[in-house]
């Protein structure tokens, strides 16, 4: 897999077999061969019909997926409604150097304004690239529950009165001189966005002209890279079935993962009423999170004695849960993650020492809960994902806090850390993810309710018969285990298939626990299992001739007569609970010791 060889919907092989529409060549073949190559071999790719994934993007980053929910974003003589009573001009020079940006002038003392419908419930960040005219002051407005507006100083580039519920309000200098960024981030119900010429602070419009460029609104803390839309919204970042190469690792894998969902309804902003929190004072937007934006919260303990965290309730079902946040150090040192897995039972905390992130102490007691695993996963600069998962046994309310401790080993009755602050002490959090499962998924972000990331599915569409012809191939494909508990036959995994999805196959299954099998299936069982540890990287050849073997990590698996050249394959399946790092298709069939030495880890 190539990375520049990635849309929406297709992840493509290294050498894209007749891909005319995506990645044309001089020759008009479009993969160096005399035309005869069928457009085939690629991958199509589904996910869903949302932007919830995410994944480690090549500077080390957490990418998600961005939407500015404007229409005709930077065309304000469109769908936008004027009452400006004055005018409204495009072609005028904008901060990026274009001449696309536009100057409005209002004749209403009070009400001359732009404004677009757009609803929507939880965090909202609006922000608009402006500059002064013959007013220095611009009037910037959510309607809403609550409402949102700020004033701005376009000449001096200062932020004027502002609504106490705004989360956050930013002016920032921007490329050509006298033009700023001007953002207000709130959590409410919006109705729609205003911008408004005004006279100056405080007042509600004005007599006068300013220049507007690129408005955006979006579902996020901060005002992220601006998305031009056109007569509808637009999308960026990690799209609804963009193939995710992930670069957690040393090179780019792509990620395939289960159905999940956050149950947390605000994983960022943990400052809404959904969330509680004791002896400690929270700040939005105070430092740079695993995002790469300034969207982290900052965590100040007081100077009383007990418990300083952060907690929220949600009704979660019986079995197998996996609570996770990202932690940073400030100057307390050490952090805590702590899930009440059955209300006031179930109670187990990790402490994490924010210098190294080791796992330094553990607490807490259990009834019929059992804790799974736990841990935690460096995500550079300082940041470290803490996990805990638990299985609980029945349908009941569940209680995730993250806070700070004071060394390691504040333990207590109740489970968690107790010690008397001072006042001074702090760390960061970010991304806190409740979900179903054995195992941390990747980071879904929430801004208000929960949201579901669907399951990733991969599918390459061969001639009948390509993959096995009489000739034989090997298929060798290098990936890593997920370890997902799915006590289902043939769910997840990789699978070779006939075009029409329903004869013979033979391919990787991942379930009964941390099992992996190789399995024929036209009636006949499975062919080998064994008990395999989680996130274990994993090489796996399949010779396809009239016999033919299963190699894994240099041993040989399992042997079939199957004459596959019979069997008419004709699609490569790549399912969920696999971290692929290569996949290859020999047009011949490599000998025993070729498999063993090509599978040996």
């Amino acid at each position: 897999m190539i990375p520049s060889l990635v849309k929406d919907g297709r992840l493509d092989t290294v050498k894209p077999l007749g891909n005319e529409i995506i990645h044309p060549d001089a020759t008009g073949n479009n993969d160096g061969t005399d035309g005869s190559t069928p457009s085939e071999g690629n991958f199509t790719f589904s996910r869903g019909s949302n932007l919830a994934a995410t994944r480690v993007d090549v500077n080390g980053l957490i990418e998600k997926g961005r939407e500015n929910l404007l229409l005709q974003s930077n065309q304000f003589d469109t769908t936008w409604s004027n009452v400006l009573g004055g005018s409204i001009i495009s072609g005028q020079g904008g901060y990026d150097g274009s001449n696309d940006a536009w100057i409005i002038t209002s004749s209403s003392p009070s009400s001359g304004r732009l404004s677009q419908g757009v609803s929507g419930s939880g965090v909202h960040t609006m922000s608009i690239y402006a500059k002064a005219g013959s007013t220095n002051w611009m009037r910037f407005y959510m309607v809403g529950s609550p409402i949102a507006q700020a004033w701005f100083d376009l000449e001096n580039g200062q932020i004027g009165t502002k609504t106490a519920t705004n989360i956050d309000t930013k002016i920032e200098a921007v490329g050509a001189t006298g033009w700023y960024r001007c953002s207000i981030t709130s959590n409410l119900s919006l109705i729609e966005m205003r911008i408004y010429p005004s006279s100056g602070d405080g007042e509600g419009g004005g007599i006068g002209s300013i220049y507007i460029q690129d408005c955006q609104v979006e579902k996020s803390l901060v005002a992220t890279d601006y998305i031009e839309t056109g007569a509808s919204t637009a999308q960026a970042g990690i799209l609804e079935d963009l193939p995710r190469l992930d670069y957690s690792g040393s090179c780019p894998a792509l990620l395939l993962e289960p159905q999940r969902s956050n149950f947390i309804q605000h994983s960022e902003y943990a400052l809404d009423s959904s969330w509680t929190t004791q002896k400690a004072t929270l700040t939005a937007n105070a430092l740079t999170s695993p995002e790469g934006v300034d969207n982290a919260v900052k965590f100040l303990e007081d100077a009383s004695t007990g418990r300083h965290r952060s907690y929220t309730l949600y009704n979660t079902p019986a079995g197998t849960h996996c609570v996770s946040v990202f932690m940073k150090d400030g100057n307390r040192g050490y952090g805590f993650l702590h899930w009440a897995m059955e209300g006031g039972d179930g109670r187990f905390s990790i402490v994490v020492d924010l210098s190294d992130g080791e796992v330094v102490d553990t607490m807490g007691f259990s009834g019929s809960e059992v804790i799974v695993d736990y841990g935690t996963e460096d995500y550079g600069n300082g940041w470290y994902r803490a996990y805990i998962v638990g299985t609980k046994a029945s349908s009941n309310n569940s209680y995730a806090n993250f806070g700070l401790a004071s060394s390691d080993n504040d333990a207590n009755n109740s489970g968690t850390p107790s010690y008397t602050g001072d006042g001074t002490h702090y760390a960061y959090f970010y991304g806190m993810q409740l979900e179903t499962g054995s195992y941390p998924t990747s980071y879904i972000p929430t801004y208000g309710s929960a949201v579901t990331r669907s399951v990733d599915f991969a599918e390459a569409v061969f001639t009948e018969n390509d993959i096995a012809p009489t000739g034989g191939t090997t298929l060798f494909i290098e990936f890593e285990t997920s370890g997902e508990v799915d006590t289902t036959p043939n769910t997840g995994g990789f699978y070779l298939k006939n075009n029409a999805g329903t004869l013979g196959h033979w391919g990787m299954s991942f379930g009964y626990g941390d099992r992996i099998y190789s399995n024929y299936k036209n009636g006949s069982t499975i062919q080998w299992d064994g008990a395999t540890p989680e996130n274990t990287l994993c090489k796996v050849a399949f010779q396809l001739v009239n016999g033919g073997k299963s190699f894994l990590n240099g041993t040989t698996k399992a042997t079939t007569s199957v004459d596959w050249s019979t069997r008419q394959l004709g699609q490569l399946e790549l399912q969920y609970g696999t971290r692929v790092k290569q996949a290859v298709l020999f047009p011949t069939i490599l000998t025993d010791s070729e498999c063993i030495a090509l599978t040996t880890i």
